[in-house]
């Protein structure tokens, strides 16, 4: 009986590593997502320059990203695929944006696209911009208003 017992414990506890490991492991499963509005290839083919006009574009594109300001006579459509493996960094596997021109017959009058070897990796400065005015030291910030409290100022018909 102590025999059986320690075989069913022995299995026990190497299913549970076996298990254990499979959930540890499968945390670190690559992680897909697309942001924004990638088109696809085929959509590319659909979009034929002085053919296409601004509803049939929607149509296959759907909404743009962002519309031009002034006129709108520009629509850009801006995507990114990104892949996460568990708690690192996302690596960019592909990163879009493409921009129609419409002329006065919202007819696309000019396409360009630009990928993610065109742009630009912008770091941040760590630096403090100084404020003016007074600099106080920590206590007299944590202590200083301490004693200025005006209890006439609180009184029922103070103006």
């Amino acid at each position: 009986m102590r025999l059986f017992k320690k075989i069913i414990s022995n299995i026990f506890m190497k299913l549970l590593t076996l298990f254990l490991t499979l959930v540890l492991l499968s945390g670190c499963e690559n992680t897909i997502n697309i942001r924004g509005n990638l088109l696809t290839a085929d959509d590319m083919k659909k979009i034929k320059v002085g053919e296409t006009k601004k509803d049939d574009l929607m149509v296959i594109a759907g909404p743009p990203t962002y519309i031009e300001q002034y006129g709108g006579k520009g629509w850009y459509y801006i995507g990114e695929e990104t892949s996460t493996t568990s708690f690192l960094n996302p690596d960019i596997k592909e990163r879009k944006v493409i921009y129609f021109a419409f002329n006065d017959q919202d007819v696309v009058q000019r396409i360009q696209i630009h990928d993610e070897t065109e742009g630009l990796e912008i770091k941040p400065l760590d630096d403090k911009t100084p404020t003016l005015g007074r600099d106080p030291a920590l206590f007299k910030e944590i202590f200083g208003s301490i004693g200025k409290y005006d209890e006439g100022k609180h009184r029922a018909g103070y103006v």
